[in-house]
């Protein structure tokens, strides 16, 4: 997690379903519903939620649809699929930065410690 701002990271299996969830000290709770709208994105796109984001800008039918799915609302950056050989196996978002790529930066930075353990 982020040494520098309060974040919560939430990290779901292949159904979406919460394995874990961490919330630092004085991380607002909202970062955890946002956490979980990033996740809501991935499952439902099966992409990063910043591609998403960045899809909707030019895509009114998309940015439409996202805000009508109640788990999503608005599409954040900071949430990826977890891959293995190619298949999606959870998914991994953090919420608390100033900005959903430095969300999305320190999920990489999780995801890569423990990256050769999902092989």
């Amino acid at each position: 997690m982020s040494k520098t701002y309060k974040v919560a990271a939430l990290v779901v299996d292949s159904a979406g379903v919460p394995v874990a969830m961490m919330n630092q000290d004085g991380a607002a709770t909202r970062t955890q519903d946002i956490a979980k709208s990033k996740i809501a994105t991935v499952m439902k796109y099966k992409v990063a939620s910043g591609v998403i984001v960045e899809r909707a800008k030019t895509d009114t039918a998309l940015a439409d649809a996202l805000k009508a799915d109640p788990a999503i609302g608005q599409a954040r950056q900071g949430a990826v699929p977890i891959m293995v050989k190619g298949e999606m196996i959870g998914a991994m978002a953090v919420s608390g930065t100033p900005g959903g790529d430095k969300d999305e930066a320190c999920v990489m930075t999780g995801l890569a410690k423990v990256q050769a353990r999902l092989m």
